[in-house]
């Protein structure tokens, strides 16, 4: 058996006090938080770092989950999932990578280890996805992952002072083993 959180290229991990201030510096990038629909003025490291500890002292409780996207022990990104309706086995995850790690194939690969899990150790049966119609890279990737666009919401979100869409998209378990 392989380990269940290691892909080709990253592996999923918990949060270590250690991280504080690569994720803050993360955190704070303007561009990366438009990516992530964030509308927060930049935080000090201080209030990152009382986040870091606490999800560092904390194990989960349910599948909703916050890890690093590590590649050779440094942080390159972080992975949440959400919305993790274990009756109806369908969840949803947000992956975003710092500015000096982005289109290296990180985000693509960790969003693979961590559907692999849900749909092959946790059983459940859907992904569903909202991205940004900006957001080009994330379409992208998805696509590339085999999830289908299900639909969009027309002008739902206001970035750079326009309205733009929001697209959803979605992949059973099934999709993402035949690919």
């Amino acid at each position: 058996m392989t380990d269940p959180w290691a892909g080709e290229l990253v592996r999923l991990r918990a949060f270590e006090p250690d991280d504080a201030a690569t994720y803050a510096e993360y955190f704070n990038d303007g561009e990366g938080q438009r990516l992530r629909g964030d509308k927060f003025p930049p935080y000090s490291l201080a209030s990152l770092t009382g986040f870091v500890n606490t999800w560092a002292a904390t194990p989960p409780t349910d599948d909703n989950i916050r890890l690093v996207i590590d590649v050779g022990g440094e942080l390159v990104g972080s992975l949440r999932t959400f919305d993790a309706d274990v009756h109806n086995g369908r969840f949803s995850f947000h992956v975003s990578v710092s500015a000096a790690h982005r289109r290296k194939g990180y985000g693509l690969d960790g969003s693979r280890v961590i559907m692999r899990w849900f749909f092959g150790e946790l059983r459940y049966h859907k992904c569903v996805q909202q991205v940004f119609s900006f957001n080009d890279a994330s379409i992208a990737m998805h696509r590339r992952l085999g999830f289908t666009e299900e639909g969009r919401l027309r002008e739902a979100v206001f970035a750079e002072g326009a309205l733009h869409d929001e697209i959803l998209f979605g992949i059973t378990a099934e999709e993402f083993r035949d690919r």
